[in-house]
């Protein structure tokens, strides 16, 4: 399926640049436009500007549908170069070429410490060596990263738990009928973790041990 979807999107945004369809043609357009207005939606209660999306591939639906929502300019970063040629002749055809910017470059390895807000798309891998440079370069982004549950792990492959390591999980869209794929909304452990502080107890009430059996016994 993963290989039949970037087929269909390579040959859909050959087809727009040679006049044969719009944007709103797209096969799978509907379902993207609900998608990232459901994973914005997670973020409701956190401000942000600067927004990068990794994984944009030869037609970025998603990107365009984050500038239609939020308004702002969005980076995208492309690892295949035609790829992101395609992307940029498609969005000067549209007229989006001062709104979308399409960058070359590793996720592994390249700048992501100016990015308030980082999607990950679902196909953008190695995603363990993407979060990593997430978590080591920009500790203050919130990452929305994409993944898939239950039966639509058969179609896309899931984020593994072990990827997420650093991470605190602070909500999650999860895919519902006729959906496939969900999103992780992630921060940077350090975001809490720095903010604590720690002191010795003078004496231990019964409030306190109780408080320290819950913690002990209690899953996370």
């Amino acid at each position: 399926y993963c290989r039949w979807e970037t087929i269909h999107e390579s040959h859909f945004a050959e087809a727009l640049l040679r006049d044969e369809a719009k944007v709103e043609d797209y096969l799978l357009y509907d379902r993207f436009k609900d998608l990232v207005k459901n994973e914005l939606e997670l973020m409701e209660e956190h401000p942000f500007g600067t927004v990068l999306f990794i994984g944009s591939g030869p037609f970025p639906i998603t990107a365009i549908f984050l500038h239609m929502y939020t308004g702002k300019v969005i980076d995208c970063l492309e690892i295949d170069q035609g790829a992101a040629n395609i992307s940029n002749s498609i969005l000067a055809k549209i007229g989006l070429q001062d709104k979308i910017r399409i960058h070359v470059g590793n996720g592994c390895s390249y700048d992501l410490s100016q990015y308030d807000v980082i999607l990950n798309a679902l196909l953008a891998k190695p995603k363990v060596g993407i979060l990593q440079n997430i978590r080591k370069t920009n500790k203050n982004a919130r990452l929305l990263c994409r993944t898939s549950y239950g039966l639509r792990k058969l179609v896309y492959e899931p984020t593994p738990v072990n990827v997420t390591m650093g991470f605190i999980q602070l909500g999650t869209q999860i895919a519902n009928k006729g959906f496939t794929i969900s999103t992780l909304f992630l921060i940077n452990k350090t975001i809490v973790t720095d903010k604590l502080t720690f002191k010795w107890l003078p004496t231990i009430n019964d409030a306190d041990i109780a408080n320290l059996s819950h913690m002990l016994t209690d899953p996370i």
